[in-house]
Formats: structure tokens, sequence, C-alpha cells
């Protein structure tokens, strides 16, 4: 059922902002969601997210960890909501980052790794930049 109210605000910018409007309004969202035709974009471009992890849960706000549908691309959202119902969204953010190490393949995780020497050469390739 919610994959077909969500499939229906997704694909009607009236309806998604009358949504917006009673329970999570734009205001409250970082961004990328901050108008019904960002949100859209997002949707569309996604093709929407699957939750990989529940980073943390608590009586007013949730920390989720998020994977793209279209794409191997992680998010990291919180959101928070207000303590007196209808339970208003107060604050949603949602960023793009690395894909954490549990989700990576044998030869990613090892791609990944800095060897003492290339941690080395990135330190003073860093310190030089910061010299000039």
């Amino acid at each position: 059922m919610k994959s077909v109210l969500f499939s229906i605000l997704w694909g009607n910018a009236t309806l998604l902002a009358i949504y917006h409007n009673v329970s999570f309004p734009y205001s409250a969202a970082s961004a990328d969601i901050r108008t019904p035709e960002h949100e859209l974009m997002l949707a569309r471009g996604t093709g929407g997210f699957v939750l990989r992890r529940l980073e943390e849960s608590h009586e007013l706000s949730l920390s989720v960890l998020l994977q793209e549908q279209r794409s191997p691309q992680f998010a990291a959202v919180k959101i928070d909501v207000a303590a007196v119902p209808p339970h208003v969204v107060e604050g949603f953010d949602i960023h793009l980052i690395d894909t954490p190490d549990e989700f990576l393949t044998p030869e990613e995780r090892e791609a990944r790794r800095l060897d003492a020497e290339r941690r080395e050469a990135v330190l003073e390739g860093l310190g030089r930049c910061l010299e000039t």
C-alpha cells in the first residue's frame, strides 16, 4: 500500500504539494527536496530508495541508511517530527555518502584501503598544497 501511495504522490506534483502542506512542510526539508519539482526529479532519478540500515531511532527522530534503487549510491537520512499530533515533520535531511564498507565487495574494500606508502604521499601532497 505504501508503494502505491508514494507512486501516486511522486507522479503528481499537486498531490505531493498537498501532502507537504499537511504533514511535511518543504521548509523542513534539505535542499534536494525543497520543492515538489526537486522531489519529483530526485524520485525519478533514483527510482526511489531501499532501506539498508536503521542507524538511530528515538521517539521523535529517526536516522537511516538508504540505497538508490537505480544505482549503488547510498544516502544518509535524518527525520525529526513534532511531539504533538499529527507529528508534522520538523526536519528532514538527506545527503549522499560513500558506500559503507559492509556493502562493498572484498575487491572494492581492498581498493579503498590506503597502504602506508600511498597515505604518506597523499599527506605530503596536502602539505605542499597548504604551504602555497
